[in-house]
């Protein structure tokens, strides 16, 4: 593996002046042509006193045999090749736009596209793999603060939860949410995610963008599946509510000042998380338990570009996120013989790495937008499968409300917000 050398950043800034940085796979994994600079925004060097900022993420008392660990941030490239080939894919690219600039009438204009990454060779995976194994801090079990050591900012907050240790009640709350989540599939689109994803399959439930011109705000569905199941739907949405409430659980227990922060921040400005199948129309009708928009999982052998996370609320610099061991077929919670290997949740340029053994859930909070992170290639069989939870508030959820809660929407009637009650009642219309 190799370090990115101060040539190549020098040559990648005289590549991308005028171009928009959208993700991070090796270094630079994708980036969208845009007519307006991006620039670059310094950290600062204050030290924060540490324990203040943990309190960032909750107040109560670190348990004993606590983990600390400081790390500083040093950028590395895990996928050298893939870098290389998508800087030399952006020059000439350049020397296209360059060429059309020069000469309009002759030169035909380069179209404005995406350039992406490649996914990663099977010889890639595994040499990335090896090096993560010799090089890396590796953490799996216990409970772990991780700080930025130039900083003193806390990048993340983990927890691993023996499942052979797990009180009965905890137990039955996951299996009620992986089997509640394996049962939404039927009535969502996979998500696709060709900047991001390089294997497996993601789904996502709550709320998004609007799917049609006058709704505000809309759900993640399968318009076809609930027309043919319309009931099944209705009924399987009615367990929104507690699946709700038992992520609030799980997480308002291990960072309960960032849950209250998210939800007092939903509350303030009337976004619906994943607990409302509705749009909550008064702060009555809110979930007391709603702290993220919208919940994205994934499985299937699922792992993706390294990447800072680019859509989701400034306000709200963290991310909760949880990985569970799931039956691939039935999405049963911890069966019998699972076996999954690897799939290590990485913090790539701070060299830390979170493995999941079989027996084991494990609770994570961090900074997705500021440190880069992402999921290495993991080894299933056809029964297993690990499965990955991340809530957040995104953005454009967020500024759908805020424009509702401003008026811009009072003097129109044709306009609504998609929920489960108004999506069935235009499908029986």
């Amino acid at each position: 593996m190799s370090s990115p050398s101060s040539s190549v950043g020098d040559v990648f800034s005289q590549l991308v002046g005028p171009f928009l940085i959208w993700l991070v796979p090796g270094i630079f994994p994708i980036l969208r042509f845009t007519l307006s600079p991006q620039s670059a925004s310094s950290n600062s060097s204050n030290l924060i006193p540490i324990n203040q900022d943990y309190l960032l993420l909750t107040n109560k008392p670190a348990p004993s045999g606590t983990y600390i660990i400081k790390r500083r941030v040093r950028p590395i490239d895990l996928f050298p090749n893939i870098t290389a080939e998508l800087l030399e894919r952006v020059a000439v690219h350049k020397e296209r736009l360059a060429a059309h600039k020069a000469d309009p009438k002759h030169v035909r204009k380069p179209r404005t596209q995406k350039i992406i990454a490649r996914k990663p060779t099977h010889a890639e995976n595994a040499a990335a793999l090896d090096y993560v194994q010799k090089h890396f801090k590796h953490i799996d079990h216990g409970y772990t603060k991780i700080y930025d050591e130039s900083t003193n900012q806390i990048i993340a907050m983990v927890q691993y939860l023996p499942i052979d240790s797990m009180p009965a009640e905890q137990f039955n709350d996951l299996n009620f949410l992986t089997l509640f989540l394996h049962r939404c599939k039927e009535f969502i689109h996979p998500v696709s995610s060709k900047t991001r994803k390089c294997g497996g399959i993601m789904w996502a439930i709550g709320w998004r963008k609007a799917y049609d011109g006058l709704e505000i705000l809309g759900r993640y569905r399968n318009k076809a599946a609930i027309k043919k199941h319309a009931a099944r739907y209705e009924a399987l949405m009615e367990d929104s509510a507690k699946a709700g409430e038992i992520l609030w659980k799980f997480f308002h227990g291990f960072g309960n000042v960032a849950v209250e922060k998210n939800k007092a921040y939903m509350d303030r400005f009337g976004i619906p998380s994943v607990a409302d199948k509705n749009f909550p129309k008064s702060p009555e009708d809110q979930s007391p338990f709603g702290f993220a928009s919208n919940l994205a999982y994934s499985s299937n052998g699922f792992y993706n570009h390294q990447h800072k996370d680019d859509g989701d609320e400034s306000e709200l610099p963290l991310a909760f996120a949880m990985v569970l061991p799931t039956s691939k077929k039935t999405g049963e919670f911890a069966p019998e013989g699972y076996n999954v290997q690897n799939g290590q949740f990485l913090f790539r340029d701070i060299k830390v790495a979170l493995n999941f053994k079989p027996q084991s859930v494990c609770l994570i909070i961090f900074r997705a937008q500021e440190y880069v992170h992402g999921t290495l290639k993991p080894s299933e069989s056809k029964l297993f499968t690990k499965l990955g939870l991340s809530l957040q508030v995104a953005t454009k959820a967020s500024n759908a409300c805020k424009k509702y809660q401003n008026g811009e929407y009072d003097e129109r009637d044709d306009v609504y917000f998609g929920g489960v009650h108004q999506h069935l009642d235009k499908l029986i219309k």
